[in-house]
C-alpha cells in the first residue's frame, strides 16, 4: 500500500512535470518556470513548490546564504582592484565613477536580494493565488511573451559573456562581472513577470465588467433580468474583493522590489551616459577607455546600449500598460452604471467606483513612479550630463591643441467658413495628401482606407528609410559628410534619427489615426455652424501659412545652402511631414475643446431653467412638468462627455508627439466639472441630484489632459522647454567660449583636468 501511494505520487510529480512547455504554460508555475529555473541557478531561489504552496528550502537556504557571502567578498576585493590597488587602474575619472557605481550598487541588489527572500516568497505566493482563476489561453498569450524575453534575454547575455572574458582586467573581476549582470537581469524579469501577471488580473476583472454591461444590454426582458440581479449583484462584489486583493498586491509590490528598482534606475542611467561617452570619445579621438581589444570595443559598447535601452523599455512598458489596465477599470465601471438600472447593482457599482477611486494602482519605488515619464526623464538627464562630459573632452581637447602649437476637394469648403469637420479639416487633409501621410479617402461621412494611396506612403517611406541609413552611415562610420564640432553632428543625428521615427510612427497608425479622425466627425457632428466658423479662423490661418512659410524656407535654404540634390528633397520633406502631424493633432485638440465648451454651454443652459422659472406657471407645476426633460437631457450630456473622453484618450495614444490648444482643451473640460456642481446647488430634485453626483464622479474619474506617454501637454511643459533650452545654450557658449579662453591662456594659469 506504501508503495503503491509512491507510485501515485511519483505520477502525480511527473504529470506536474510534464505540463511545462515553452510558450505554452497553463499556470504560474509553467509560466514562471525560466525564470525560476535562472534565479535558482544564480542562487537566489531558495524555495520549492509543494503542490500549490511555496516553502523555504534548508539547502537552497544555505547555497543562498554562501551564494551572499562570496558574492559580497568579491565586491570587496573588486573594488579594492579599482580604487587602491596600482595594478588595476581605469583610465580617467569618467570610467572609474561608472565602474564604482556600477559595482556598489549591483552588489546592493544582491544583498537586499537576499534580505528579502522571505516576503518575495509570501508576494510570490499571492500572485500565484490570484492568477489561479486566469484562463488558460491568458496564460498562453503570457507566456509568448515571458518565456521569449527571458531566454532571449539569458541568451544574449551568454553571447555577450566572451566579451568579458577577453577583456584585459583581473580574472576576480571577470567573475564578479559576469555573474552580477545575469542576476541583476533575472532580478529585474521577475518584477516584470509579476507585474504583466497583475496586468492580466486587472484586465480579466475589466472583461468580466463588459461581459455584465453586455448582458444588461443585450438582454432587456425584465423576468430575465430581474432572475439575473442576484447573480449580477454577487459577481459584482466577487470582482470587487478581487479587485482590492490585487491593489494590495500591487503595494506589496512596490515595496519589495522599490530598492531593487531604484538601483536599476540609476545603473541604467549611468551605463548609457557614460558608454554614450566613450563612444562619442572613440569617434573623435579613436580613444579606448576599458581594457579590450580595438576590433570589440564597438560590438560591446553598442551591445551594452542595446541591452540596457531595451532592458528599461521592457520594464516601463510593462507598468504603464499595467497602470493603464488598472485605470480602464474605472471607466468600464462607469460604462456599467449608465447602462444598469437595479438600485442594488448601481450602489454597489458606486462603492466600486468609491474604491478603484481610493486605490493609487501605479507601479513605483519609493515614490518614484515607474511610467512613460521616468524613461523621459532619464532620457532628458542622460542627454544633460552626456553634453557636460562632452563640454569636458573638448576644454581638454582645445587646451592640448593650445599647448601643442605652442609647444482630393470637398463642394462645401470656402476658406475661414466652415460648415462641418470636413470642410474645417480640409487645408489639414490636402497637405497630408500631398506629402502622402493621408492613404484615406471620404466617402459621405465615413472615411474609407484607399489602396490606391497606400502605395505612396509605402514608397515613400522605404526610400526615406533608405536615405536616412546611408546619410547616417556618411556622418557616423564612413565621415564623408562632416559638421564643423560635436554639438552639429549631435543635431543632424537626432534631426535625421528622430524625423524618420515619426515618419515611421505616422505610416504604422494609419489604421488607429482614421478611427480617430472617423471619431472625432461623429462627435463633433452635433457642433453648431458659428463653432465650425469660429474655429475655421484659426485652424486655416495656421495650416495655410505655416505651409507656405515652410516652403519659402525651403527654397530659401536650397539656393543659398550648398545641398546635394538628396538633401534638397528630404530635408524639407521631413520638415514638412513634422509641421502637418504637430498640426493635425493641434486641429483634432482644438474639435474637442469645441466639444467640451458645447457641453458646458449646455449645463448653464440647465441652470438657467432651473433657476429663471417661467412667470405664467407655478413653480412647483412648471418645475415638475420640465423634470424628465431635465433629466433626460443631462443623461445625453454625460454619454457624450464619456465618449469625449474616451476620443481624448485615443489621441494621446496615437499621437506621440502645441502647448496653448491643450492648455485651453485642458481647462475647458476641467470647467465642466465646476458647472456640474453651480447646477447641483440649484437643483432639488432627488433623482437629478443623483444624476449630477454620478456626472460629477465621471467627471472626476477621466482625467482630460493631453499628454504623450504620461507627458502631459501644457503650460509647464513651454516652461520646461524653455528652462531646457537656457540650460543648452549656455552649455553651447561655454562650448563657444572654450577656444578664446585656451588661447587667453590657460596654460599658463596651470589649470587642467584629468581624466
Amino acid at each position: 500500500m506504501f508503495n503503491s501511494a509512491l507510485k501515485l505520487q511519483r505520477r502525480a510529480n511527473g504529470k506536474v512535470q510534464k505540463k511545462w512547455k515553452l510558450f505554452y504554460a497553463t499556470d504560474f508555475e509553467s509560466l514562471m518556470y525560466p525564470s525560476f529555473t535562472c534565479c535558482y541557478m544564480l542562487g537566489m531561489f531558495p524555495y520549492k513548490i509543494n503542490a500549490l504552496v511555496f516553502e523555504t528550502s534548508t539547502p537552497r537556504y544555505i547555497l543562498s546564504s554562501i551564494n551572499i557571502c562570496v558574492c559580497v567578498t568579491f565586491l570587496l576585493y573588486v573594488l579594492y582592484l579599482i580604487n587602491f590597488c596600482e595594478c588595476v587602474k581605469y583610465r580617467g575619472i569618467p570610467i572609474n565613477l561608472n565602474r564604482n557605481s556600477f559595482y556598489i550598487l549591483s552588489g546592493f541588489t544582491a544583498v537586499v536580494t537576499y534580505i528579502l527572500s522571505g516576503p518575495r516568497m509570501h508576494l510570490l505566493q499571492t500572485i500565484k493565488d490570484i492568477s489561479s482563476k486566469l484562463p488558460s489561453e491568458l496564460y498562453q498569450k503570457l507566456s509568448k511573451l515571458i518565456h521569449a524575453k527571458d531566454l532571449l534575454g539569458s541568451l544574449f547575455l551568454l553571447i555577450e559573456m566572451p566579451i568579458y572574458i577577453k577583456m584585459n582586467i583581473h580574472f576576480i573581476i571577470k567573475i564578479y562581472l559576469i555573474y552580477i549582470t545575469l542576476l541583476t537581469f533575472h532580478l529585474d524579469m521577475l518584477y516584470m513577470n509579476c507585474v504583466c501577471i497583475l496586468k492580466a488580473c486587472f484586465k480579466r476583472i475589466n472583461d468580466n465588467l463588459e461581459n455584465m454591461r453586455e448582458h444588461t444590454i443585450y438582454h432587456p426582458d425584465k423576468i430575465c433580468y430581474k432572475q439575473r440581479s442576484p447573480f449580477l449583484l454577487i459577481e459584482l462584489k466577487a470582482l470587487k474583493k478581487q479587485h482590492l486583493m490585487i491593489s494590495n498586491t500591487v503595494q506589496m509590490l512596490n515595496v519589495i522590489f522599490s530598492l531593487q528598482l531604484l538601483a536599476t534606475v540609476i545603473i541604467t542611467f549611468t551605463r548609457i551616459t557614460f558608454n554614450l561617452y566613450y563612444q562619442i570619445l572613440y569617434w573623435q579621438t579613436d580613444k579606448v577607455l576599458i581594457n579590450v581589444e580595438d576590433y570589440i570595443y564597438g560590438t560591446f559598447l553598442l551591445t551594452s546600449l542595446m541591452y540596457y535601452l531595451i532592458k528599461i523599455m521592457l520594464v516601463v512598458w510593462a507598468c504603464e500598460t499595467g497602470k493603464n489596465q488598472a485605470l480602464q477599470i474605472s471607466t468600464t465601471v462607469h460604462d456599467v452604471l449608465n447602462s444598469i438600472d437595479d438600485n442594488e447593482i448601481k450602489r454597489e457599482l458606486q462603492l466600486f467606483s468609491l474604491q478603484i477611486l481610493h486605490r493609487n494602482n501605479t507601479f513605483s519605488a519609493k515614490s518614484l513612479t515607474v511610467d512613460a515619464t521616468l524613461l523621459t526623464a532619464i532620457m532628458g538627464n542622460i542627454s544633460t550630463y552626456l553634453l557636460i562630459l562632452i563640454q569636458f573632452l573638448n576644454m581638454k581637447h582645445y587646451c592640448d591643441d593650445k599647448i601643442a602649437r605652442n609647444c482630393k476637394k470637398w463642394k462645401k469648403w470656402q476658406l475661414f467658413h466652415a460648415t462641418d469637420f470636413q470642410s474645417l479639416m480640409y487645408p489639414c487633409f490636402i497637405f497630408c495628401n500631398i506629402l502622402g501621410i493621408f492613404p484615406y479617402k471620404i466617402n459621405g461621412s465615413t472615411f474609407e482606407t484607399s489602396k490606391q494611396r497606400y502605395i505612396l506612403p509605402t514608397v515613400v517611406l522605404c526610400i526615406l528609410c533608405i536615405y536616412e541609413l546611408e546619410v547616417l552611415y556618411e556622418i557616423d562610420i564612413a565621415r564623408t559628410i562632416k559638421f564643423k564640432g560635436v554639438p552639429k553632428t549631435l543635431e543632424r543625428n537626432c534631426f535625421y534619427i528622430l524625423g524618420n521615427f515619426i515618419a515611421v510612427i505616422t505610416y504604422i497608425l494609419s489604421g488607429r489615426r482614421m478611427h480617430l479622425l472617423q471619431t472625432i466627425m461623429n462627435i463633433s457632428s452635433k457642433l453648431p455652424t458659428n463653432s465650425y466658423q469660429k474655429l475655421s479662423r484659426l485652424i486655416h490661418a495656421k495650416d495655410i501659412f505655416g505651409f507656405i512659410y515652410l516652403i519659402g524656407l525651403t527654397m530659401f535654404y536650397c539656393y543659398t545652402l550648398d545641398f546635394d540634390n538628396w538633401h534638397r528633397v528630404f530635408v524639407p520633406y521631413l520638415n514638412l511631414l513634422v509641421f502637418q502631424m504637430d498640426m493635425l493633432y493641434m486641429n483634432c485638440v482644438c474639435v474637442l475643446k469645441a466639444c467640451f465648451k458645447r457641453i458646458d454651454d449646455n449645463l448653464i443652459n440647465l441652470q438657467k431653467h432651473v433657476i429663471n422659472d417661467e412667470p405664467y406657471l407655478p413653480k412647483r407645476i412648471y418645475y415638475e412638468r420640465r423634470n424628465p426633460l431635465l433629466l433626460m437631457k443631462l443623461n445625453v450630456l454625460k454619454k457624450q462627455h464619456l465618449v469625449i473622453s474616451d476620443t481624448v484618450q485615443m489621441l494621446n495614444m496615437i499621437f506621440w508627439l502645441i502647448v496653448w490648444a491643450c492648455e485651453t482643451g485642458k481647462n475647458q473640460a476641467m470647467n465642466i466639472g465646476t458647472t456640474v456642481h453651480d447646477l447641483l446647488n440649484y437643483i432639488s430634485d432627488a433623482q437629478i441630484k443623483n444624476e449630477l453626483q454620478l456626472f460629477s464622479l465621471q467627471i472626476m474619474h477621466r482625467r482630460n489632459a493631453f499628454s504623450a506617454k504620461s507627458f502631459v501637454m501644457d503650460a509647464t511643459l513651454l516652461t520646461a522647454i524653455v528652462g531646457n533650452v537656457t540650460t543648452y545654450v549656455l552649455i553651447l557658449l561655454q562650448f563657444l567660449f572654450t577656444t578664446p579662453l585656451c588661447n587667453g591662456g590657460l596654460a599658463i594659469n596651470g589649470t587642467q583636468i584629468a581624466f
